[in-house]
């Protein structure tokens, strides 16, 4: 299986330093996997982010220190191995302290769902332990990358163990497959009960299928989707209004996307777009510090 090429970037600074490295994965895993994305990042300070709702599944194998995840109304938990977030509408925060290293590999949600064998609604938000999911499966995983020379073997790897277990994994219903199709491809503007009846199925199969295999149900899917869209647009430095980019996503209003913003970022769309300029990611209390993955639309 032949990757794409590898791009690394480095930067030091008196705060801190990073590097990150990224490439898609082989051709075969493209509908599975949106890409790779290897760090090691050094802070000397405590260093929390924010990270909002999104239609990719994240996996974390982690060589590094713990990294600490929570979300609204969840405990925090301190992940000193690998970690699993399947789609969600929690937003969450991650944060670490000294030197944080590992693989992100990012899902779409029907690659997650493949790769664990599980029901992705029953998975905890906003993470959790991959040994849980796997067991000394997922132990080993995380072993056999880390011990990898370098990032290009380290993807390798990972295309050869992806492939085994989607490969013997049971498909995913036709049905769930083209609705999430339909509403990634519209960006969540597509009226579920025209998903359902173009699909010939009821609602409540439908619902019942996206929470298995995608985490969420549709309409919570497409809630999401449409947040990502607007998200984008902000990140791009369009300069369209910000009524105009809530006409164009689907909002009601601008009040609405407003609204949704508060709740999905913690933040309005008008900090969210200055708070995400390039390299940069908004934190609760106003801060703002150097997001290694934002960078290349990843989320740790």
């Amino acid at each position: 299986m032949a990757r794409g090429p590898t791009r690394v970037r480095r930067e030091h600074s008196e705060t801190g330093a990073w590097e990150l490295a990224g490439a898609p994965p082989a051709p075969e895993l493209r509908e599975l996997v949106r890409g790779y994305v290897g760090f090691v990042e050094t802070s000397p300070a405590p260093l929390r982010r924010r990270e909002a709702p999104s239609g990719t599944a994240v996996m974390i194998l982690n060589f590094g220190v713990p990294l600490e995840v929570g979300a609204p109304n969840r405990p925090t938990i301190a992940h000193a191995g690998s970690f699993v977030a399947r789609v969600s509408e929690l937003p969450a925060t991650t944060a670490f302290q000294g030197t944080s290293a590992g693989v992100q590999v990012d899902f779409t949600p029907l690659g997650l769902h493949l790769f664990c064998g599980l029901a992705m609604d029953e998975l905890p938000d906003p993470a959790v332990a991959l040994a849980e999911l796997l067991g000394e499966d997922g132990r080993r995983l995380t072993e056999l990358i880390e011990d990898a020379g370098d990032w290009d073997a380290r993807f390798d790897l990972l295309d050869a163990a992806i492939f085994k277990r989607v490969a013997a994994a049971r498909p995913p219903r036709p049905s769930v497959q083209w609705a999430w199709s339909a509403l990634e491809a519209s960006a969540g503007r597509v009226e579920i009960g025209m998903l359902s009846d173009r699909i010939g199925c009821s609602r409540r199969h439908l619902v019942q299928g996206f929470r298995e295999e995608i985490g969420v149900s549709p309409k919570k899917a497409a809630r999401i989707l449409r947040f990502g869209h607007a998200a984008s647009l902000l990140r791009s430095g369009s300069r369209a209004s910000l009524a105009r980019i809530a006409t164009d996503c689907g909002y009601h209003d601008q009040a609405h996307m407003t609204r949704e913003f508060g709740v999905l970022a913690g933040l309005s769309p008008a900090s969210y777009r200055v708070a995400t300029l390039p390299g940069f990611v908004g934190i609760p209390g106003g801060d703002e510090v150097k997001s290694v993955q934002d960078g290349d639309g990843a989320r740790a």
